[in-house]
């Protein structure tokens, strides 16, 4: 007997309904066999990305509103270099954004990756970082960097994607900047 999202294949229609609700999971088809026994269904779970893509200047007034870490003129210049990405839903509603630069002109930065509050703890960060990975990966690049506030819980978020702690920066009144690394 098999379990998908908490469920068995043999649950009622009634429980299945009533789990799929309560994990945001929306039910495209299913197949009854033998009465009301669940056989096959097929799942899409709502709020997760089905598009990470490079920003166009459609997407600056977005990121202008959320990156209050840029200065507005220089996003712009991100959108043409194709060093924002974009996150959005099956809707194409905004879910969140990635921006990068390059550490000494050769090496692809993280600068920073931000998601809605609602979209954070599910697994949409690690997707968007992976498909920045691969993506650094096709134009030829070894090696990937960021970095992260000692203060801040991301340090664990990229250990477990396999970063590993480079250095750190110590500027004046401000927590230690963790460095970190990845091969690729």
């Amino acid at each position: 007997m098999q379990s998908l999202c908490g469920i068995n294949a043999y649950s009622s229609p009634e429980r299945l309904l009533s789990r799929l609700f309560a994990q945001q999971i929306t039910l495209i088809g299913l197949l009854l066999s033998s009465g009301t026994s669940l056989r096959y269904i097929v799942l899409k779970r709502s709020g997760y990305p089905n598009e990470i893509d490079y920003a166009t200047e459609l997407d600056f007034d977005y990121i202008a509103k959320q990156d209050h870490h840029i200065m507005s003129d220089l996003i712009g210049r991100k959108i043409t270099e194709k060093e924002i990405a974009i996150i959005r839903d099956q809707e194409g509603i905004y879910l969140g954004f990635m921006r990068f630069g390059y550490f000494w002109d050769n090496t692809p930065f993280m600068n920073m990756i931000w998601m809605d509050e609602r979209c954070r703890g599910k697994g949409i960060g690690t997707k968007v970082v992976l498909w920045w990975e691969n993506e650094m990966k096709e134009k030829g690049c070894k090696r990937v960097m960021t970095s992260t506030l000692a203060s801040e819980e991301a340090q664990h978020f990229y250990r477990k994607l396999g970063y590993l702690d480079a250095g750190c920066l110590l500027l004046d009144h401000e927590p230690l900047e963790i460095l970190m690394t990845k091969s690729i």
